[in-house]
């Protein structure tokens, strides 16, 4: 077991203590935000949590760590849960992190891929589903012993576009009232919501909650 032989010290430019400790030739960084000698305090305890608990370098890649940490999405989440996650992953995490060590991880790796996103256009809704899956992965790394890495900086870019609303149009509206099917996955079923849909319209109802799912295109 390695033991820590210096103490955080205070980084004025970035308003935060800092403190850089070595294991098994893998050297890492811990932060506070918390000003005072409680937030020195508190970096030097992660830093010491990561020397003592024993975890080494031999641990899997982020690509392997996944699948296990997916499987268990899948055994205790609906479909409909982790199956967007799955996408993003496979979009835009595997790509950039899959071939690291889920101990070697850092702040840094994580906002590479967010804004790597952002830059690409993606709302900042979806930015914000990103930084969450990373951070539940993380959270099931450090459960598993696999890793003490707790995210502190990763940060949505505040230039990130807010997901634009639509404003129907007299050509959806027809739709809206003459048809009462929707695209479901690919398939075309009937739309439970419909008449919940033509009743904000008419009365100018906002809607309200994640249950509704109308779509402005509704083609036959």
């Amino acid at each position: 077991m390695s033991k820590r032989t210096n103490t955080a010290v205070w980084e004025e430019k970035y308003q935060r203590w800092r403190i850089a400790v070595q294991k098994d030739g893998v050297r890492k960084y811990f932060y506070s935000s918390t000003p005072g000698r409680t937030g020195q305090r508190e970096a030097n305890r992660k830093a010491d949590a990561w020397l003592e608990d024993g975890i080494g370098v031999k641990v899997g890649r982020v690509e392997d760590v996944y699948k296990l940490w997916l499987e268990g999405l899948k055994q205790t989440t609906s479909e409909g849960n982790w199956e967007p996650i799955e996408s993003r992953w496979r979009v835009w995490v595997l790509p950039a992190i899959g071939k690291k060590r889920a101990n070697a991880l850092t702040d840094a790796d994580l906002q590479a891929i967010i804004n790597k996103a952002a830059a690409a256009g993606r709302s900042r809704k979806t930015l914000q589903l990103i930084a969450g899956d990373l951070r539940s992965f993380c959270k099931y790394c450090r459960k598993s012993k696999l890793s003490a890495f707790l995210p502190e900086d990763v940060q949505i870019p505040a230039g990130a576009r807010y997901k634009g609303k639509s404003v129907l149009q007299p050509a959806d509206l027809v739709k809206l009232f003459s048809i009462d099917t929707t695209l479901y996955r690919g398939k075309r079923v009937h739309d439970d919501f419909i008449h919940a849909y033509r009743f904000q319209v008419l009365t100018g109802l906002r809607p309200g909650g994640s249950s509704s799912r109308m779509e402005i295109s509704r083609s036959p």
